[in-house]
């Protein structure tokens, strides 16, 4: 990457996701995106063009990761929660060429000031700071687990606000109101969950369960009852 230049970016993922990497980004650089679901998957070839890849959603397809294995000295920056990094890299049978980046892609995380991340090892770390000097983006990294740090936080907040819900100790309101005043946080734990998706909570909270098998993981029947229905909490 050549310095003070627009860097010609790719990304994949889902609408919300696309719309908040756009926002992180700004106007500098030239991004060309794919949409989820996806109907025209691109050829290796056309890839080779871009100056940076992201996956916001690879974690919920990893089969993807053939589109970008080849691509030797890419960076792509790939969600890595449900699945860790290694997980995702493990999932592909053949080589993997491209220099991977695990990256917190949830809803209401990519936006923010400290992005979230993980390395497969410390070979990784150079070119990671050069390109996150490169975006000026402030980054944490995070170990290479499950569900990473913030999202596992959240999402088990979220899910002990569903016991408190279905015990009804308060409404959804109250507890909404008690987290965001008690707290530092931008919404209620309901609020949060339907901006994550309930989708991306409830199978954050499996991965982390089917991982750990540990009882302080159990997913709360209300939660999981709004996933299977398809519902968000408003």
């Amino acid at each position: 990457m050549q310095q003070d230049l627009p860097l010609n970016i790719f990304a994949v993922g889902d609408t919300v996701r696309l719309i908040e990497l756009r926002q992180k980004l700004g106007a500098v650089h030239a991004v060309e995106s794919v949409t989820l679901p996806y109907e025209i998957m691109p050829a290796a070839a056309a890839l080779e063009g871009y100056d940076l890849l992201f996956d916001l959603n690879l974690d919920d397809d990893p089969s993807r990761l053939s589109w970008y294995a080849p691509l030797t000295g890419k960076i792509l920056l790939a969600c890595s929660v449900k699945k860790t990094l290694l997980q995702l890299h493990n999932s592909h049978p053949g080589d993997v060429r491209c220099t991977m980046i695990g990256l917190n892609a949830l809803p209401t995380f990519i936006n923010r000031s400290i992005s979230e991340i993980a390395l497969l090892n410390d070979t990784y770390t150079a070119a990671c700071d050069d390109l996150f000097k490169y975006l000026q983006w402030e980054y944490l990294v995070a170990a290479d687990r499950t569900g990473m740090v913030t999202p596992r936080v959240i999402a088990m907040i979220i899910n002990e606000a569903c016991f408190a819900l279905a015990e009804k100790t308060a409404s959804m309101h109250d507890i909404d109101m008690a987290m965001k005043s008690g707290t530092n946080y931008p919404y209620g734990p309901f609020e949060w969950c339907d901006r994550i998706g309930v989708k991306n909570v409830f199978e954050t909270l499996e991965a982390i369960a089917e991982n750990y098998g540990e009882a302080r993981y159990r997913i709360c029947p209300l939660l999981k009852e709004k996933y299977l229905l398809q519902q968000p909490f408003y």
